[in-house]
């Protein structure tokens, strides 16, 4: 029996078959003891960087919801002083008021009262009072001293009564101007009634400006 089998062990066929036998049993050990699970792999031994891109990809979870709006933070410190704009153009702010007790009015004196004024615009009112002994008209007027009228008035002045007289108007005085039509005045003239007298003489000048004229 044994020398049966030492007879087929001689056999090139039956060696190559042990042969074959022999390396498929001990290479199927070997992948049996070198095939990884789970419990061959410590817990975070293995980065991003290894995993397959596949891999990577379904790592991605969807995006979240946007988050509630924040609360309103604190207020910030005020700024710096910006600077100091220009000046404005002046307003009605100066008034000039020039008053006179009384004046007679005849043919070598005509001028009732003066004011004299500084540069600028001036919206312009005068007020008199008139009375005569004979009845007749009294023709006034709102000047400047270079003989340019702004106002004329004539009013009817009754014997032994009295008439109020209102004017206005506006002037320019000219920069420089000092002497020579730098005022405003009330000039009356008496016509063939005789001398006249006046009262309660005031003029009113208030700088404005600009003055911008309407027409109807």
């Amino acid at each position: 029996m044994i020398r049966s089998i030492g007879r087929r062990l001689r056999s090139p066929g039956t060696l190559l078959a042990m042969v074959a036998l022999v390396v498929a049993a001990t290479g199927t050990a070997f992948a049996a003891r070198t095939l990884l699970t789970g419990r061959n792999i410590r817990n975070g031994s293995i980065g991003v960087q290894e995993l397959s891109r596949r891999a990577r990809t379904s790592l991605r979870g969807a995006r979240g919801a946007t988050g509630a709006r924040g609360a309103t933070g604190a207020q910030g410190a005020a700024g710096a002083q910006g600077i100091q704009g220009i000046q404005g153009e002046r307003g009605p702010s100066n008034l000039f008021v020039h008053t006179k007790a009384s004046h007679t009015v005849d043919v070598g004196d005509r001028t009732v009262a003066t004011q004299d004024l500084p540069a600028g615009i001036y919206a312009v009112t005068a007020k008199l009072v008139a009375d005569s002994t004979s009845s007749g008209d009294l023709n006034c007027r709102l000047r400047t001293e270079l003989a340019t009228d702004f106002d004329t008035t004539i009013v009817e002045v009754d014997a032994n009564d009295s008439e109020e007289v209102t004017l206005l108007g506006t002037v320019t005085i000219p920069p420089g101007a000092t002497g020579f039509g730098d005022d405003a005045r009330v000039i009356c003239f008496e016509g063939t009634i005789g001398p006249i007298r006046t009262t309660d003489i005031v003029i009113s000048s208030i700088q404005v400006a600009a003055v911008t004229p309407t027409r109807e």
